[in-house]
């Protein structure tokens, strides 16, 4: 009826449905990048916030460590000095183990 009667009405429509149909295709496209940039900073910080997790993480245990050893030092240092003499003659002991497997 309209491409017999009104041909210039159907042709402004048919224009109209399809700058309607461009702006939304643009606005879907903008609104897709948008979505991929925020995902992308939402990706950075969660890897900057478990890299600093990790750090705090390492920290606590080197602190355990450290605290560990300087507690058994104070309270057994008898043990403390054997153990350390032990440990300075450990390389040694490995290179001589290490020359014993070559030969």
């Amino acid at each position: 009826f309209l491409a017999r009667n009104h041909p210039a009405e159907l042709e402004r429509y048919d224009a109209a449905c399809e700058a309607m149909r461009r702006e939304e295709f643009a606005r879907f496209a903008e609104l897709q990048t948008l979505g991929l940039y925020l995902h992308l900073q939402v990706q950075q910080k969660e890897a900057y916030f478990r890299r600093v997790r990790n750090r705090l993480l390492v920290a606590m245990a080197v602190t355990g460590v450290v605290t560990g050893v300087v507690l058994y030092g104070y309270f057994h240092p008898e043990q403390a000095l054997q153990v350390g003499h032990e440990l300075l003659a450990l390389p040694g002991r490995l290179a001589a183990f290490a020359g014993r497997l070559m030969n």
